[in-house]
């Protein structure tokens, strides 16, 4: 019995020795940063691990592991108790590069991946005369690190902003235009002010004030101008007869035109012109009316633009109220009398009255403005006459005796309107009674008509200019002419 007790004890010893020497091992835990784990278990006393795989996320370039202690763990180190390891990601570095418009290099950084770029101050550019770079923005707009960057400084070009000050006649500042460099302006006319009723103020344009030279609205501002109104001041002085220019605008009834006259009309090329060619008894210049009228009354021939077929309304060349026709008017010296002899093509195209009467408002403020004589120093303003037109049985095309009369009403009222422009009532003269007389065709005049036209416009011209009647206070624009106020009166 005693040896059986023996034998149970002996086995007992050595089970609970074999259970003693039993190896003990360990456990190594990693969290990683993205809060995943990987467990290694049953590791020997003594032993390392393997760093497990791990599928490195997007902007990862390795990885880097720390202990309880926070110090960096290797894989090399021998396992003698349970761990617990820290993954931190190490992520990749791009390099992030700044340039100016040159391309000359601004700054270079590193830059892990995900992170914001961080950008340098604000880039500067030297700009010019008349104009500066301000910093527009950088060529790529991404703002967050994905790959390596290079960016490039954009510029906006601002031009300087040019002044041009323009002073009213008073020396006040009238207007204040601005506009960039190197650019233009507005074009101004005259400032509007009170005028002394008894002066004639020519308006010279716009001078600058620190040169005194006129100012050119055509040319580039290129700096600050301050400029103003300059004027001539004149005091009237009447027209007479005595050494008076006279100009004629007309149609084919006031033309003539030959290669052995003396004196013709402007206008001599084909169909421009109706005397000679087409009159039977109108054969020298002589016989024309528009001749006898300035050569009995002693007067200087100006400019005799008369152009067969026109029309006192029109866009083309021919027309009376044409601007090329006008300006001639003073080839030969500025005319002091200015005859208006049209209407009849006006008649015969349809013209409305109220196209007419543009065209010869037109005419009466064009010459009225620009035919002004300023010979001894004072301001000769020119008469202008109207004619009215003469009965006539004609009734081809648009003509009508109703638009006869009423384009002689109009030029009646033109009259009213201006002091300077007064009328020829050529109706009155050649009427229903006497124009077959008169007349070398439907619409011409023979020698007979242009005599009575000369000997009536000759005794009216007379008595006009011989009565008491003076041109004073002219009101014969639609615009003022104005004065520089510190010039005296």
């Amino acid at each position: 019995m005693r040896k059986y007790i023996y034998l149970v004890f002996s086995l007992v010893f050595v089970l609970g020795l074999f259970c003693s020497c039993k190896e003990k091992t360990f456990t190594v835990t990693i969290n990683y940063e993205d809060g995943t784990s990987s467990l290694i278990e049953n590791i020997k006393k003594g032993s390392k691990v393997e760093e497990p795989y791990k599928n490195l996320p997007t902007g990862v370039e390795s990885i880097q592991y720390f202990n309880e202690k926070n110090e960096k763990f290797s894989f090399d180190t021998q396992i003698n108790s349970d761990l617990i390891i820290t993954a931190k990601f190490v992520l990749k570095e791009y390099t992030i590069n700044f340039y100016n418009y040159d391309n000359s290099i601004i700054e270079s950084i590193i830059l892990p991946y995900g992170s914001d770029v961080i950008f340098p101050e604000t880039p500067t550019r030297e700009g010019g005369e008349g104009y500066s770079y301000e910093f527009k923005d950088w060529t790529i707009k991404t703002t967050t690190v994905t790959q390596n960057l290079n960016y490039t400084a954009r510029f906006t070009k601002v031009y300087d902003e040019m002044t041009v000050t323009l002073l009213d006649f008073d020396g006040s500042i009238l207007e204040i235009e601005k506009c960039d460099y190197n650019s233009y302006i507005n074009t101004y006319n005259e400032p509007e002010f009170d005028k002394n009723p008894n002066k004639f103020y020519r308006f010279l344009g716009w001078y600058e004030k620190d040169t005194e030279i006129l100012f050119d609205f055509e040319k580039e501002i290129k700096r600050n101008y301050t400029i103003y109104p300059k004027y001539e001041v004149y005091d009237y002085e009447d027209v007479k007869l005595e050494n008076a220019t006279i100009s004629f605008v007309g149609d084919s009834i006031s033309t003539f035109y030959s290669t052995s006259s003396q004196v013709n009309s402007l206008y001599g090329g084909t169909n421009q012109f109706y005397y000679p060619l087409y009159s039977a008894t109108v054969k020298t210049v002589e016989k024309t009316w528009w001749y006898q009228t300035y050569t009995q009354l002693g007067l200087k021939l100006g400019v005799n633009n008369s152009w067969s077929g026109s029309a006192a309304y029109g866009h083309g060349e021919s027309a009376g109220m044409s601007e090329s026709r006008l300006k001639t008017l003073d080839d030969n010296g500025t005319p002091n009398i200015v005859i208006i002899f049209l209407g009849t093509n006006d008649n015969v195209n349809g013209h409305t009255v109220e196209n007419v009467k543009e065209a010869y408002i037109k005419m009466i403020e064009y010459i009225s403005t620009n035919c002004i004589d300023f010979s001894n120093n004072t301001a000769k303003v020119p008469y202008i006459y109207l004619f009215t037109n003469g009965y006539t049985a004609y009734n081809g095309y648009y003509y009508t005796e109703e638009k006869r009369l009423e384009y002689n009403n109009l030029f009646k009222e033109l009259t009213k309107q201006y002091d300077n422009v007064r009328l020829f009532d050529l109706a009155t003269h050649i009427n229903k009674n006497n124009y077959s007389a008169c007349l070398g065709d439907n619409l011409h005049y023979n020698a007979d008509g242009m005599n009575l036209i000369a000997t009536k416009l000759v005794d009216q011209l007379r008595n006009d200019f011989n009565s008491s009647k003076q041109l004073r206070n002219v009101n014969y624009l639609n615009k003022i002419v104005y004065f520089k106020k510190e010039q005296n009166d």
